[in-house]
C-alpha cells in the first residue's frame, strides 16, 4: 500500500492479487469484467489495482499457491468436484494465510457452509454476484482472516482441552449466526455444564482438571464432525449446531439430552430462527436461563 499527501488529506493505493479458480470460460470473463468495475473506485474507499491470475483446475490453484503470492482466492465450488473438503483442504494447505470466497449454486448452499465451517471466508451466490457485492467480499473477507490469523497467533485454543477456547467460540459462534441468517436456515447454540461443576472450594485441582478433560471428551463424542465445541468458562462448555437437510435443531437437541441425562451432564439451548433473528448475546442469554432450571433439577 502506498500513501500519498499530508495529513489532512491522502490517497491510497492498494494492489491486490486475486486467484480466480473456475473451469468455465465464460465465468472467467465475467468476474474479469467484475474486477475493472471494483477498480473505478466507485465500490472502494481508495483506489485499487487487481491483478488477477488464472486457474481452471483445483490441481493447477494449488501450484499457483505453492509458487506465487495471493491476497485472496475466488473459486467456483463446482471446481472442489466430488471431493469439495479434501480439495478446499488442499488449498488452505498450498495458501494458509490467503482467504478464500467461494462462488456457489443455490442447491450448494449446505456444502458452502460446511466449507465456511472450515475456513473459507464468505460465499456468493453465482447469479447474485456483482462488484458491489464482490467488491464487500473482498474487503471483508482479507480483513477477517488478518484479524484470525493473528488472533490464532495469540492463542486461541484452551490449552487443557485442545478444544476453541471462549474468545475464540464468540467470535466464531457470531460468524455462524450470521451465516445462518444470510443462508435462511436454523442453528443452534447450547452450553454444557458437568453436574459436578459445584465441587467446593477445598477440592483439589486435579479433580476439577479431571472433570474439565471427561467433559470435553464426552462433548467430542456427541458433537457431529460439523460442529463447533469450546470451552467457555471454568467448568462450562460452548457447543453450536447448523441444521442440515438429513439432521433437525431438535434431533440434534434429542439427542444431547439423553446422553447428557446418562453422563451427569446438563445442557441448555437456544435455536436461531432467520424469520426472527436474535443476536448472539441474546440467545446466549436463553441457552443459560435455559441450562439453569435443567441443571438444578437434574442435581435434586
Amino acid at each position: 500500500m502506498r500513501i500519498f499527501g499530508s495529513c489532512a488529506h491522502y490517497i491510497t493505493t492498494m494492489n491486490l492479487r486475486v486467484l480466480v479458480a473456475t473451469a468455465s470460460s465464460d465465468e472467467l470473463l465475467f468476474l474479469q469484467e467484475v474486477f475493472d468495475d471494483i477498480q473505478s473506485d466507485r465500490h472502494w474507499h481508495g483506489w485499487v489495482n487487481i491483478q488477477t491470475m488464472q486457474a481452471t483446475s483445483m490441481d493447477q490453484a494449488v501450484a499457483v499457491l505453492n509458487e506465487e503470492p495471493a491476497d485472496a482466492v475466488v473459486a467456483d465450488l463446482a471446481l472442489c468436484g466430488a471431493r469439495a473438503l479434501d480439495a478446499f483442504r488442499r488449498l488452505q494447505t498450498a495458501g494458509p494465510r490467503t482467504p478464500v470466497i467461494l462462488i456457489a449454486q443455490p442447491g450448494q448452499a449446505e456444502l458452502a457452509a460446511r466449507l465456511i465451517r472450515e475456513g473459507a471466508q464468505d460465499f456468493l451466490l453465482a447469479h447474485m454476484v456483482d462488484a458491489e457485492l464482490l467488491a464487500h467480499a473482498l474487503w471483508s473477507a482479507i480483513e477477517r482472516h488478518r484479524l484470525l490469523c493473528g488472533a490464532r497467533a495469540a492463542r486461541m485454543e484452551d490449552p487443557m482441552t485442545g478444544l476453541w477456547n471462549r474468545t475464540a467460540f464468540l467470535a466464531l459462534a457470531d460468524r455462524d449466526r450470521r451465516l445462518a441468517e444470510k443462508f435462511g436456515c436454523r442453528w443452534m447454540v447450547a452450553l454444557v455444564e458437568p453436574l459436578d461443576r459445584a465441587l467446593p472450594i477445598c477440592e483439589s485441582s486435579e479433580r476439577r482438571d479431571l472433570l474439565v478433560i471427561e467433559t470435553a471428551e464426552w462433548l467430542r463424542r456427541v458433537a457431529g464432525p460439523a460442529d463447533m465445541v469450546a470451552r467457555v468458562g471454568d467448568l462450562r462448555f460452548g457447543w453450536t449446531v447448523f441444521e442440515s437437510a438429513g439432521d433437525t435443531v431438535e434431533a440434534a437437541w434429542a439427542r444431547a439430552h439423553a446422553a447428557a441425562q446418562e453422563n451427569r451432564m446438563a445442557v441448555g439451548a437456544a435455536i436461531f430462527h432467520s424469520e426472527h433473528p436474535s443476536s448472539l448475546e441474546t440467545l446466549m442469554e436463553q441457552a443459560e436461563s435455559d441450562l439453569a432450571p435443567r441443571a438444578l433439577a437434574m442435581r435434586t
